[in-house]
């Protein structure tokens, strides 16, 4: 029943069973064998093998509004939307032009998200088929197509994720790690036809972004980066970007040839001392700028401990700590504490779970937050209770194997 080649990718979800009430706690997996296949975490048995795909299966997500549907992406270059209980594909959609690393649905199932090998990110409308309830803006197709594209990136997209915040806003936050080293963040408007943009830039890491996540914690937006540098890191909006009379101050940027520049044409400038980092702002666009690079966030913790490239993190469906992975064949667990310095988090590890052999790059949290599941280069599986370091079940899927990359899907 197993995978017969490596592991790329998992993420929790739930199921009904008939004459069983309480729904269980699932587990999906995808693999270089071109398949997706959903688990049983109660009884360890696969419900479902997904098949459609023509190559490696890189990512795999879980619609959390009603636990009804995945969606899965890869080497074909196509976004498949599976229906989960009928085990059977209800949608496709192409517009990449390179390998699909990353997945995640919006916290109320309207929007799709893949990112990829090509730098791009996309946006699909999905909630026709996901039961959402949330108004779809008029920058949004109504037929998903090739999805709405995001540039901005300048190699590969690997990590993306959503805010869970759920609340009506003007705008929903979505962020993105790449492999040039960069967390971006993203205004995705939730009415009107003014399109999805990146405001803000994040840099400090000395190595490629594996994985990101967002989550709630003391009431705001926090967002960790794992990177190859072996840290992890905590980011969050410490200062509101106004000037003195509270207004957004309108700069324009005097460049040579650049009337209308795009946010790679102002950091290219920066780069090249033709601007000041710390008096100029980014362009939004259509000539509108907005003051500095990161838009009011910062780093407000440095985590390090492991000891190897850090491949994934998810934070705790409360918000208040932190799952990480890594090449030093270790999970560690944080607990997330208001520091003595105003502004900043105090990160202190409460677990380390060993015992696994290998690298490991895959890691997701129940939405309980009671259980972790990791994967590594041991070809296994491992799912490890939150509350203590108690390993209490193992996949050994078959042939040669091993794992690689997450989606996280948080309720």
């Amino acid at each position: 029943q197993g995978h017969t080649s490596w592991i790329v990718g998992i993420c929790f979800g739930y199921q009904e069973f008939e004459g069983d009430g309480d729904p269980h706690l699932m587990l999906a997996s995808c693999s270089d064998d071109c398949s997706i296949r959903v688990w049983d975490c109660e009884t360890s048995e696969c419900v479902r093998e997904l098949r459609g795909h023509t190559g490696s299966v890189r990512a795999v997500a879980w619609e959390s509004l009603k636990w009804n549907y995945i969606a899965s992406a890869g080497n074909d270059y196509t976004v498949r939307l599976w229906n989960v209980a009928r085990g059977s594909q209800v949608d496709l959609f192409k517009g990449h032009t390179d390998v699909i690393r990353a997945l995640a649905f919006s916290p109320d199932g309207l929007i799709l998200a893949s990112s990829a090998e090509d730098t791009t990110i996309r946006l699909y409308h999905v909630g026709q088929m996901t039961g959402s309830e949330t108004e779809r803006p008029e920058w949004l197709p109504l037929l998903p197509g090739s999805g709405v594209v995001l540039r901005g990136h300048e190699s590969w997209v690997l990590s993306i994720a959503f805010s869970p915040r759920k609340e009506k806003k003007d705008n929903q936050l979505m962020v993105s790690g790449s492999w040039d080293h960069t967390v971006r963040l993203w205004s995705l408007p939730t009415h009107g036809t003014k399109k999805p943009s990146c405001f803000a830039v994040l840099r400090g890491h000395l190595g490629r972004i594996n994985s990101v996540a967002i989550n709630i914690y003391g009431g705001q937006e926090v967002i960790a980066s794992a990177s190859n540098d072996s840290t992890v890191w905590l980011w969050k909006r410490v200062t509101e970007p106004r000037d003195a009379a509270g207004q957004e101050p309108e700069v324009q940027l005097q460049l040579p040839s650049q009337p209308q520049l795009e946010l790679a044409d102002l950091e290219a400038a920066i780069q090249t001392d033709k601007v000041d980092e710390e008096t100029v702002a980014k362009l939004l666009e259509k000539g509108s700028v907005d003051p500095g690079l990161n838009h009011g966030w910062q780093a407000v913790a440095k985590i390090r401990g492991h000891a190897g490239h850090v491949n994934a993190v998810a934070f705790s469906v409360k918000g208040n700590r932190l799952a990480s992975a890594s090449d030093d064949e270790t999970v560690r667990l944080w607990d997330l504490l208001p520091s003595n310095i105003p502004g900043q988090i105090d990160a202190q590890q409460i677990r380390d779970f060993k015992g696994i052999q290998g690298t490991i790059t895959v890691l997701c949290m129940a939405p309980d937050g009671q259980v972790l599941a990791s994967g590594s280069d041991d070809h296994t599986l491992r799912l490890w209770s939150t509350r203590s370091n108690q390993q209490f079940m193992v996949l050994q899927v078959q042939g040669r194997t091993g794992c690689r990359r997450v989606s996280i899907g948080i309720g």
